[in-house]
Parts: C-alpha cells; structure tokens; sequence
C-alpha cells in the first residue's frame, strides 16, 4: 500500500531534501507590511531578517488556509493508497486543526485514507520525523507499520534552540522590556526546548559557544544507552554558527550524519536572526 507524506512548513527538511523527495508543503503565511508570501516556497530568508533588524516594516506569520491542505490532501489520495499529513506540535499552532477541517470536507471512505500526525515538536525534531516517515514510503511500508514507528519516536523528538538575543522573544510579547535589555547586556543566552508539545526553559548560557555545550550535555543525558539516533541542526541567517555546533557534536558522535537547514521563518521570525537549533530523536 502507497503512503505520500504532505507537510506544513514548519516540518520542512532542508529544501535540497524537499526537492529529492517531491515532499508537498503547506506553507505559513509569512506578512511584510502589505504583501503575503509563502514560508519556504517562495521567501527571501536573508531579505527578511534584514529587514526584521532594521524594524522598517511590520512581519508577522498567520496559519494556511484549510483549503491548502483540502488540495494537497485531494491530489495524494488520487495517486496514493494514503495520505499522511505531518503538523507542527498542536500546541504552538493551529495548523494540526486546520488540517484536521480539510479532512472532514471528504467523504468517509477517503475521509479514512487521510492521516493527520501533530508531531508534538517542531523545527529541525519534526523534520527527522518527517524524512523517517518518507523513508518508509518510499520503501513500500505501508501505513500502519509508518504510524508505529512514528508513535515510538514522537515522545522522544526534542527541538532545543539557543537565542542569540532576547529582543524579538520581547516584541512579540513574550517576556518583557527591562529582561530583554538585562539579559542582552550580560550577553544572557537562554535555552529552550519544545518536547511533547510543552516548551521549557532548560539553562542561561555566558555567550553562545557555553550554550552549545549545554545543549550537547543535554543530548548526552538524554539519549545515553539509546539506538537508533538521529540528529538535525537548524539555524536563523548563520550557517557558520550551524556548522560550529555540528563540529562539536561530531566530536562526540563521529558516525552520525547531521542534515543543517535553515530554520523555518515561521518560527525564525519570532526568535530572531543568530538563533541556532538542534533537533533530535532516538529509540
């Protein structure tokens, strides 16, 4: 039996991933000032955070249309035995529900060839989600043996990211003023993570190569004595910094392989450019 994997945009793998695997995605609306334009698709990441730093128009991010994810939902079950709809974690975004509306508008026995995933973490965690389920589809499991090892993994997919700054965790409403300029004047870089849906702060770092650290130790403890691991680095507009933390990582894991990507804007808009974030899962 046939599965093809539909995404949202904050799910999304490297583009390069994107494209070898013909992976559909439903973007994030992504506003600056009066124009839309579609995360991933069809976005200058670099222009934006540019654009974010200088403050000199108004980005925001909105949710796709539930008919985004009713046309790619219609287009996979004409060609596929199912259709696998992977979301961001429900809890930081309504995409899950809307993909969920999409479902109901078909009839109850395509309604049944429709599955719809809540991931319960997001970034760089969800995409090794993402790319374990296409692995799959492409070896002919079928949809049941895919969800079993996507139950597995789920409650073990962390996305952990370090702030390079808390000045735009404050414009959107997140923390307040005095903290943002506090913690930027002592070069305060917090860390945090999204895991089963529930995000954490984990540790306040001295500077950011003190927060990689952090962040291997925590993948140290987290996964000691476990199989089956898999790693994924994101960053916002600093791939150099992306590829420091991959050096330290390699340093402790040699054998593994690391996919860096730039982070989804829909959550890169929100934290800022310099953020750097890791995601991982394992049995």
């Amino acid at each position: 039996m046939t599965v093809k994997v539909v995404i949202d945009s904050i799910c999304s793998p490297s583009l390069n991933l994107v494209r070898e695997h013909n992976i559909p995605i439903v973007p994030i609306n992504i506003h600056v000032g009066e124009d839309i334009f579609e995360d991933v698709i069809d976005v200058d990441a670099q222009e934006l955070y540019e654009k974010l730093e200088k403050d000199e128009v108004k980005i925001t991010t909105s949710a796709p249309s539930y008919e985004r994810f009713y046309q790619e939902f219609k287009t996979a079950i004409e060609s596929y035995d199912h259709c696998l709809c992977m979301t961001v974690a429900s809890s930081v975004s309504n995409t899950y529900s809307l993909a969920m509306k999409a479902r109901e508008e078909f009839n109850e026995k395509d309604r049944d060839r429709i599955i719809i995933f809540d991931t319960n973490t997001a970034g760089p965690a969800s995409s090794l989600l993402v790319m374990e389920a296409i692995k799959m589809a492409e070896n002919q499991e079928d949809i049941d043996q895919i969800l079993n090892v996507l139950n597995e993994l789920r409650p073990n997919a962390k996305f952990s990211l370090i702030l390079s700054t808390l000045k735009y965790v404050q414009r959107s409403g997140r923390i307040g003023k005095v903290a943002s300029v506090a913690g930027d004047l002592f070069n305060i870089k917090p860390l945090v993570y999204l895991k089963n849906g529930e995000i954490k702060f984990f540790g306040r770092a001295r500077g950011m190569n003190q927060g990689y650290k952090m962040m291997i130790e925590e993948l140290k403890k987290d996964t000691e004595g476990k199989d089956m691991l898999r790693v994924a680095i994101s960053h916002s507009n600093v791939e150099d910094e992306a590829l420091k933390l991959k050096s330290m990582i390699e340093e402790v894991y040699p054998d593994l392989s690391i996919d860096i990507s730039p982070l989804t804007l829909a959550i890169g808009l929100h934290v800022g450019p310099g953020v750097v974030s890791i995601g991982y899962t394992y049995k």
